[in-house]
């Protein structure tokens, strides 16, 4: 499960790398935006194992407290 979950995020940020650091007027990498999208996807990464932690905690303290 988690090793999927890692696989789409992974898939997911190629895409937004691919898509939003290649300038479509002159078909180049722009390094200002390649830049703020590295930025996006490390908060995006923080918000994914923060929501991953929350899911875990609800699933053990569940089973625990059953």
């Amino acid at each position: 499960m988690n090793s999927r979950i890692n696989h789409d995020k992974h898939m997911v940020i190629d895409v937004v790398l691919h898509s939003l650091t290649v300038d479509p007027q002159r078909n180049l990498v722009n390094t200002n935006i390649f830049k703020d999208r590295l930025l996006l996807i490390m908060k995006f990464e923080q918000m994914f194992e923060k929501i991953q932690a929350k899911i875990i905690f609800i699933v053990t303290f569940s089973f625990t407290y059953d």
